[in-house]
């Protein structure tokens, strides 16, 4: 399945919780998860400070602190 089928899968409640921690790693990782619709990124916000994702660059965190 591409990006954009596990996307809309995600979008209509398809996904597993798996696959749903997959996804939002690779969109986090290619850094897409802040330039997508605001859901995107407060889910992929939600995944790191859970602990269920990583940031590399920390992209998430350094938007906090503006």
């Amino acid at each position: 399945m591409d990006q954009l089928s596990k996307m809309i899968a995600w979008e209509q409640g398809e996904l597993s919780d798996g696959d749903t921690i997959a996804l939002f790693q690779e969109l986090i990782d290619s850094k897409l998860a802040w330039k997508l619709q605001g859901c995107y990124s407060r889910m992929a916000k939600q995944l790191i400070e859970r602990g269920y994702c990583h940031d590399q660059s920390n992209y998430a965190c350094a938007e906090k602190l503006q």
